[in-house]
């Protein structure tokens, strides 16, 4: 395998449909689905078929509530199941769409089962895009949220773990429910995701932005790993439960409330609901949208986002090098990378987290 312009023999270990490609010498490492991708459109007849690929997940026109229902006896639970799995394994771009497709497993609608088939193609065509660290993509990601963290009294060079947050308000069109969407990150490398719909309905956006930063609150202490990611574990007093990475939120007006003194007179409603996210206020800090990693998890993106989202960076790279000038539904964009194959968190932080991955995995079946 040549890597940088150099060959080097990389090592792979198999999880339960995941691929794990690493060199420990030059601290790099790649997190495949691409097995369990082509199992998955094996197993539904499109591992042959020729059809027009597409490059977002999901297509913001489409209402999957309306339309008649599907008649067809199309296996959209079983479909759903398995690209569940791999959007929880390894593909946090996915999160969103199949998250929003998994409601209508009970009733299937022709629109859904449509979009099932276009989430199919999806992977299809980004078969080989996978999660990827190297100290190149590291590096690029600390020069990207210096400045973000500074704004907010934090040194990127003592964070390196950093999570996102964020909110769609009222976006569910049956419920009007919002959307949380958070993504943790570990020098670059993905380690922790969700979509999800909240619980409660928010009647303004900064209401919704406090709930999605309380199901990221919920996310981050519900990890029995974060230990290994955050703060100095030889420290006599260092206590994992006490702790939080930084929080990067684009509302200003819900970092205010989080990190508000008392509640006011318009917030007291709502602020009792969310009186975690006011005790962690001080780990969140403001971020642009453009730069908020945790907006693909709570809407659908335009095609030029996801590209971008395939950049180096954020740690998500592909072993394709066709990807030149790919088309999409409705807008046209460019690979920013043409790297031969991987690179993700160190791999020796990987290898430690091998194990409860695989319980994981194993219980998930």
């Amino acid at each position: 395998m040549e890597i940088g312009g150099r060959t080097v023999k990389a090592e792979h270990r198999r999880i339960v449909g995941v691929d794990l490609y690493y060199v420990r010498e030059i601290r790099w490492a790649y997190w495949s689905m691409d097995s369990a991708i082509g199992k998955l459109l094996k197993t539904h007849g499109m591992d042959k078929c020729s059809f027009k690929k597409v490059y977002t997940p999901a297509r913001p026109s489409v209402d999957l509530s309306e339309g008649p229902s599907d008649n067809s006896g199309y296996p959209l639970r079983r479909v759903v199941g398995g690209i569940l799995y791999i959007a929880v394994a390894g593909r946090p771009d996915i999160s969103f769409a199949i998250a929003r497709l998994a409601r209508f497993t009970a009733a299937p609608t022709a629109a859904a089962v449509a979009e099932a088939k276009h989430l199919l193609k999806y992977l299809a065509a980004t078969q080989f895009e996978g999660l990827l660290y190297s100290p190149e993509t590291e590096s690029q990601y600390k020069s990207l949220y210096r400045s973000v963290l500074a704004a907010g009294g934090r040194d990127i060079e003592k964070s390196d773990t950093l999570t996102f947050t964020d909110a769609d308000f009222a976006g569910c069109a049956l419920t009007l429910r919002s959307t949380s969407g958070s993504i943790v990150l570990f020098r670059s490398f993905p380690i922790a995701w969700s979509s999800k719909r909240q619980a409660l309905r928010a009647h303004s956006t900064c209401q919704s932005e406090i709930q999605g930063q309380n199901d990221t609150v919920e996310l981050l202490k519900s990890l029995g790993f974060l230990h290994l990611f955050v703060g100095d574990p030889e420290d006599e007093f260092f206590d994992a439960t006490e702790e939080l990475p930084p929080v990067l939120a684009d509302n200003t007006s819900a970092i205010h409330v989080a990190q508000a003194e008392m509640a006011t007179k318009r917030t007291k409603h709502y602020m009792l609901r969310y009186q975690k996210v006011k005790d962690w206020g001080k780990a969140f800090s403001h971020v642009e949208t453009g730069l908020n990693l945790g907006d693909q998890f709570t809407k659908i993106l335009s095609a030029d986002k996801y590209v971008q989202l395939l950049n180096p960076w954020l740690g998500i790279s592909s072993k394709s090098s066709n990807k030149k000038n790919k088309k999409t539904d409705s807008t046209e964009g460019k690979s920013s990378s043409s790297l031969s194959h991987p690179d993700a968190s160190s791999a020796s932080v990987l290898l430690t987290l091998l194990g409860d991955l695989e319980v994981r995995a194993l219980a998930f079946y």
